[in-house]
């Protein structure tokens, strides 16, 4: 289990990645200093990081959590007969 300084560490080192990605793919796009110049894209750039992140992340938990399920009602299944 991670303790709350090591989430919190986590969390420093995701944000400093996804703020240097937005700043790199932004210039990239837009051209040079475009990023430092509009910070509020770089923020909604970080944003829709996390909410792909967070989509991603619940889509593989309820996979998991179905595959649990079915396997239960499998399992019950073959119970009863």
């Amino acid at each position: 289990m991670i303790d709350s300084q090591n989430r919190m560490n986590q969390a420093i080192m995701t944000a400093h990645d996804y703020m240097s990605q937005a700043k790199n793919n932004i210039n990239k796009m837009f051209g040079d200093g475009y990023a430092k110049a509009h910070p509020e894209l770089v923020a909604a750039f970080m944003q829709v990081c996390v909410m792909d992140y967070m989509a991603t992340a619940f889509e593989d938990r309820i996979e998991m959590l179905c595959n649990s399920l079915d396997a239960i009602a499998e399992a019950l299944t073959s119970q009863e007969n």
